[in-house]
Formats: C-alpha cells, sequence, structure tokens
C-alpha cells in the first residue's frame, strides 16, 4: 500500500473506530429513530432564541440619464419631472459670491456643475416621496457615498434638519477649503455672502 493512499485511510479508520462501542458496552440500540416521532414543544425545556429580524431597505433605485437638466445645487429635472434632495438648502443656479480674496466668483453656476457630475448618469438608491411632478428624494447614496453629504461637504448647499448633514456642514466650514464655506462670512450668513 503507498504512503499517500495509508495517509487517506488513516481519518476513515480512526472515524469507524471511534463510532465502533467499546467490547462488553455494545449496544443494539439505535442512536436516532426511525419512525415518525411526534415533539411536544411544550415538554421541551431548551433555549429558544427569537427569530431573527431582517432589516428590508425600502429605499428605490433611481437611474439619472445622461441628459438632465440642473435647476440648483440640490434639484434637477428629467423631462417634465423634477427630482429634490431633502435637508439641503441650495445655492441658486445664478447667484454670484464673494470671494475671500475679495472678488466675485460664480458661485451657483460651479454648484450646479458639481450636482450634475455627481449625478449624470448614475444609480441612486434613496426613500422617494412623489408629490404630482415633483419628486422628494432623501437618505440618497451612489454606491457609498451619501450624496447630500457630498453637495455640503463641498460648500454648495446648507444643510437643514438632519443631525448628519450638519455634524458634516461643521466639519466642513472648520477646514474652510471648498465652495461657500471658504469665505467665513458664509458660515454666518449663507444667502448673502
Amino acid at each position: 500500500m503507498s504512503i499517500r493512499l495509508r495517509t487517506r485511510l488513516v481519518p476513515f479508520i480512526l472515524l469507524i473506530c471511534a463510532a465502533m462501542p467499546a467490547s462488553g458496552q455494545e449496544s443494539d440500540s439505535p442512536i436516532w429513530t426511525t419512525q415518525p416521532t411526534h415533539i411536544d414543544r411544550s415538554k421541551q425545556t431548551y433555549e429558544r432564541l427569537p427569530a431573527k429580524v431582517a432589516v428590508r431597505d425600502t429605499r428605490i433605485w433611481i437611474v439619472v440619464p445622461e441628459r438632465i437638466r440642473v435647476l440648483d445645487s440640490r434639484s434637477f429635472s428629467v423631462g417634465d419631472t423634477t427630482y429634490e434632495l431633502a435637508h439641503i438648502r441650495p445655492v441658486k443656479a445664478k447667484r454670484l459670491c464673494q470671494a475671500v480674496e475679495g472678488g466675485r466668483w460664480n458661485c451657483g453656476r460651479m454648484a450646479s456643475i458639481f450636482l450634475g457630475n455627481l449625478v449624470r448618469g448614475k444609480r441612486l438608491l434613496c426613500d422617494v416621496t412623489q408629490q404630482s411632478k415633483r419628486v422628494a428624494l432623501a437618505n440618497c447614496v451612489i454606491g457609498t457615498r451619501d450624496v447630500a453629504a457630498a453637495i455640503v461637504a463641498q460648500g454648495y448647499g446648507k444643510a437643514e434638519n438632519d443631525p448628519t448633514l450638519l455634524s458634516t456642514q461643521a466639519d466642513a466650514q472648520k477646514l474652510g477649503a471648498k465652495g461657500l464655506w471658504r469665505n467665513p462670512t458664509c458660515t454666518l450668513d449663507f444667502d448673502r455672502c
């Protein structure tokens, strides 16, 4: 017998030997029953764990086409339907902002371009509330990236009524390197800076 075959047979032989009763203790009673048996659960004393509740994601996939019209830093339209991100105060598309250096810059256009680049041609997973031709989107993600948090972090929108977004906004304002957060007066008065 070859060494290979012997090494393969050893675990099998050990398994058979372990299953055989020791001499003098032989028993013909089966380990399990072969007949249908009724089990009365009320007489069992086993610990029962509650059933695992699977959390179901109720968000809906929205596929944003390549051709969209961006209205401001939180809303865009596809055909005659307008999609609006919740919990963000937008930067209007035609708004001019005061730069920290003293000049003016087209912050509204930059904010609109950022939103367009963020969602155009992507699949968004969102909580959706529809009212005729207006669709409110909340808790939107693209992959693992939160859409509203990305807009607020870039300084192209102000967080409203959402603790997570307010935290993201505070962090972005401390850094002060992007969008409207570059100008310290925008942190005090978002609409007039």
